[in-house]
C-alpha cells in the first residue's frame, strides 16, 4: 500500500521581500534547529526562504515583487478603478463608508516617526513631516487631507492608533491585489501563482501548458557548451554622441543650413533583454569572427567548422500571440508590463552555472558539518545561533532549453541589421547616420526636412512601422500593425525630438519639442535622474567649454 503524505504549506508574501527588509524576518529564524531552505539571489537577497515548523508544515515567504513589480499605490489605483466590489477582503472589515477612504493607499511620515514617544501624541503630524528622504518626494495636499480625514473618521487619538491602522490597512489591500492577481493569471493561463517564487518560472509553465509542447533537453555535453558559446546579448553603443536637428519643427529652425532630423525607433515585441542574467555583449568590430557559433541565418560564413542539426517549428508563437493581444487591450500599465514579462521566457535563458548554493543553518553540528565538506566557500554570521554557509555546486543540472534562447537572441539581430541596412539605409544613403543603439532601439540623425512626410512616400519603411501610438489626426497614423511582432514603433509617438546626448551606452538624454527633456541612466535611482540630472549637465560632462559639434 502507498500512503501519501500531505504537507501544509502556508505562504507568506511581502513586496521587496527579497531585498532587505527580510533580513529582520531572517535573524528570527532561529527559534529551534528544524530545516530552513533558500532560494538565493545573491549572499544578502534571497527569492524566498522556507522554514519547517514541523515535518508536515511549513512557512514559505515569497515576495511580491517578483510578479507584480510595481509598487502598491499604483496597483490599489488600478483595481480601485474597477470599483470597491474588487476589494473582498477589505469589505469583510470595513463597512461602506469606510472602504470609500480605504480604497487608496496611505501615506505615513516615516522620518518623523524616529523614536517610540511620538507615537503617544495626539494629532496628526503637520504636512512637511510626510517628506520622504529616501526618494526625495513630498505627499500632495489632497493626500494630507485624505489623512485628515481618515484620522478624524476611524477617531484615532494618537499617532500610534494611526500606525496600526495604517499597517492593518496595508496588508489587506495587498491581499485584495494579490488575490485579484492570482484570479487574473488563473484565468488566463489556469495557473495559480501562489504555487511560484516568480513571473519567469510561472511563464515557463504556462508555455508548456498552453503549447502542450515537449522540449528536448540536451544531455550531450559538447552540444551544451557550443550553444552556450552562441548566446550572446545585443548590440549596444553610442556611436555618435550629440547631434541638433534643424528643421521647420524646431523653434530656432536655420533655413541657411542643411535640414535634420533625429528619430528614435524601438522593435516591437522584441524580448531578448531577459533582466537578472548576465551574458557575454556583442561588440560591433572588423575584427575577424574565427570559431563563431550563430544560428544559420545570422551571418555569411566563410568557413564551417561544426553544424548542429536540429528540428525547428513556430511552437511558441501562439503564446507570444497570447499575450500580445491581452497586452494591446490592457486597461492600466502593470497589466501592459505583466504580460510583457510573461512573454520573456526567461527561464530558457537561465545560466544554471550562475546558481549560488547557500544553507541557512541554526544547528551548530550541522554548520560545522557544512563548513567540512569540500565545497565549502564562506560564510556569514547573522548571530550566535543562525548563519549562512555558502558552498560550491557540486552537481549542475542543465535543465533549461537553453537552444531557445540562443536561436531567439540570434534572429532578433538579424531582425535589427535587416532593418538598418536593407531599410534605412537603403531608403537615406549617405544621409543616414545611426547615432546610438540598445538592443531593441535605433535612434538616428538623417538630413532630411522631415521624416513623418518621408514616410508616406516610402512605403518600404511605413510598412514595417508600427504607427498606432501615433495621434489619430496624425498623417502616418494606422492602427492596423498595434504590437505586430517584428515591427518598429516610434519612442516619442509622433513628436520631434530636438537634440541628443548620448555620454555612454545606457546613459543618454534628448529633448522632445514643446516637452519635458527625458533622460535615461541605467543603474541610478529614478528620483536621483528626476531631481538631480538636467540635459545641461550631459552637455557639459560630454563638451565642457568646448562648442557643441554638429554631424558633417
Amino acid at each position: 500500500m502507498v500512503s501519501k503524505k500531505s504537507t501544509n504549506l502556508l505562504n507568506l508574501t511581502k513586496p521587496n521581500l527579497s531585498g532587505y527588509d527580510s533580513h529582520f524576518i531572517i535573524t528570527q529564524l532561529d527559534v529551534d534547529s528544524k530545516t530552513i531552505n533558500v532560494i538565493p539571489n545573491t549572499g544578502e537577497k534571497f527569492i524566498s526562504f522556507t522554514k519547517y515548523v514541523s515535518n508536515s508544515f511549513q512557512i514559505r515567504f515569497v515576495d511580491t515583487y517578483r510578479f507584480m513589480a510595481t509598487i502598491l499605490e499604483k496597483l490599489v489605483n488600478n483595481l480601485n478603478k474597477g470599483g470597491t466590489s474588487k476589494f473582498k477582503e477589505t469589505r469583510k472589515i470595513f463597512n461602506n463608508t469606510d472602504l470609500e477612504l480605504l480604497t487608496r493607499k496611505g501615506v505615513y511620515p516615516y522620518e518623523y516617526t524616529d523614536k517610540w514617544s511620538k507615537l503617544d501624541e495626539n494629532s496628526l503630524p503637520e504636512k512637511n513631516h510626510f517628506y520622504n528622504i529616501l526618494n526625495e518626494s513630498d505627499i500632495s495636499g489632497d493626500d494630507y487631507i485624505h489623512e485628515k480625514r481618515v484620522w478624524e473618521n476611524f477617531n484615532c487619538t494618537t499617532l500610534g492608533e494611526y500606525s496600526d491602522l495604517y499597517l492593518k490597512v496595508d496588508v489587506i489591500l495587498l491581499c485584495d491585489v494579490f488575490e485579484n492577481f492570482r484570479e487574473l493569471c488563473l484565468d488566463t493561463y489556469g495557473l495559480d501563482p501562489n504555487y511560484y517564487f516568480s513571473a519567469p518560472g510561472m511563464s515557463f509553465d504556462c508555455i508548456l501548458k498552453y503549447t502542450e509542447v515537449e522540449l528536448e533537453l540536451l544531455s550531450d555535453y559538447d552540444k551544451i557548451m557550443m550553444i552556450e558559446q552562441g548566446i550572446r546579448e545585443g548590440l549596444t553603443q553610442a556611436s555618435m554622441q550629440y547631434a541638433r536637428a534643424n528643421n521647420i519643427k524646431i523653434s530656432d529652425y536655420d533655413p541657411s543650413k542643411p535640414e535634420s532630423w533625429i528619430t528614435y525607433l524601438d522593435a516591437t515585441n522584441l524580448e531578448d533583454n531577459p533582466n537578472g542574467f548576465k551574458n557575454k555583449k556583442l561588440v560591433a568590430n572588423l575584427k575577424p569572427k574565427k570559431n563563431y557559433v550563430v544560428y544559420y541565418m545570422a551571418k555569411q560564413a566563410l568557413k564551417v567548422h561544426r553544424v548542429l542539426k536540429f528540428n525547428q517549428s513556430p511552437w511558441l508563437a501562439k503564446y507570444i500571440e497570447l499575450n500580445t493581444n491581452i497586452r494591446k487591450n490592457a486597461s492600466n500599465d502593470f497589466k501592459k508590463n505583466f504580460f510583457k514579462l510573461m512573454k520573456q521566457c526567461r527561464k530558457t535563458m537561465e545560466n544554471v552555472r550562475n546558481r549560488m548554493n547557500l544553507k541557512l543553518v541554526s544547528d551548530e553540528k550541522a554548520s560545522t558539518k557544512s563548513i567540512n565538506r569540500n565545497t565549502f566557500k564562506d560564510i556569514t554570521i547573522y548571530n550566535n545561533n543562525l548563519v549562512a554557509v555558502h558552498l560550491f555546486m557540486d552537481v549542475l543540472k542543465f535543465d533549461k532549453p537553453i537552444y531557445e534562447r540562443f536561436s531567439i537572441l540570434d534572429l532578433s539581430k538579424t531582425l535589427i541589421y535587416d532593418f538598418h541596412y536593407n531599410c534605412m539605409v537603403k531608403s537615406y544613403g549617405a544621409d543616414i547616420q545611426l547615432m546610438y543603439a540598445d538592443t531593441d532601439s535605433l535612434i538616428y540623425y538623417i538630413k532630411t526636412a522631415d521624416f513623418y512626410a518621408d514616410l508616406t512616400n516610402k512605403p518600404n519603411i511605413l510598412n514595417r512601422m508600427d504607427t498606432s501610438n501615433f495621434p489619430i489626426s496624425h498623417p502616418c497614423f494606422c492602427n492596423d500593425k498595434k504590437k505586430v511582432p517584428g515591427t518598429f514603433t516610434d519612442e516619442t509617438c509622433g513628436e520631434v525630438i530636438e537634440e541628443f546626448i548620448a555620454l555612454r551606452a545606457k546613459s543618454y538624454t534628448y529633448k522632445i519639442v514643446g516637452q519635458e527633456e527625458k533622460i535615461k541612466a541605467k543603474g541610478i535611482r529614478g528620483h536621483v535622474v528626476k531631481f538631480h540630472m538636467t540635459f545641461e549637465d550631459h552637455m557639459k560632462c560630454l563638451f565642457w567649454n568646448d562648442a557643441p559639434l554638429q554631424p558633417d
